[in-house]
């Protein structure tokens, strides 16, 4: 489903929105598009399981936010996702890598979140299961989080996943105890 109006000369407004060929998953855009190509507005994407298209857990998720063309590719910002019962702020970026392939980076936030989902997916790192087929890289920070039934504090977290392989770059977090971990 697509609709358009002409803005001015040089700016069309454009409204897209796709179910087709998602999984049972949508996604929507609503924005301008300039005559030089350039884009700008909001993305939305939502449904059953995130896995279908990231390496993630099989839970639901719906995120929103502004999208820009750059010449870089594309800018995200002000994203407010919910994966599971985890809600996220952020911003990322759809882009190239020097090899010129595609790459997806992302920072978000949570002030609560459950890592059970998310260690178990790691776990299976070198399965089919994991890789998306781009890179990605991730950049996360969280004020608490429940693992094994005890909570973790601070938590700083850069990792990439590329070629079904995780690759943890940064990972820091304050353990019960008031212990800390860095790796």
């Amino acid at each position: 489903l697509a609709g358009g109006s002409l803005q001015s000369p040089s700016r069309l407004n454009v409204a897209l929105v796709s179910e087709a060929g998602l999984d049972g998953a949508s996604a929507s855009f609503a924005g301008q598009v300039a005559v030089n190509g350039t884009l700008s507005g909001r993305l939305a994407a939502a449904g059953a399981d995130l896995s279908r298209f990231l390496p993630a857990p099989g839970v639901a998720f719906k995120a929103g936010g502004q999208v820009a063309s750059s010449s870089n590719g594309f800018v995200f910002s002000d994203v407010a996702a919910t994966v599971g019962a985890t809600a996220l702020r952020g911003s990322g970026r759809l882009g190239s890598d020097p090899a010129g392939a595609a790459r997806l980076d992302l920072s978000l936030s949570a002030v609560r979140m459950d890592l059970a989902p998310w260690l178990s997916l790691a776990a299976r790192a070198g399965t089919s299961g994991l890789s998306s087929g781009m890179p990605i890289g991730l950049k996360l920070t969280v004020d608490a989080a429940e693992l094994a039934g005890g909570s973790l504090r601070r938590i700083d977290l850069d990792v990439e996943s590329a070629a079904a392989m995780l690759r943890i770059i940064r990972a820091t977090a304050l353990l019960p105890g008031e212990a800390s971990l860095h790796l």
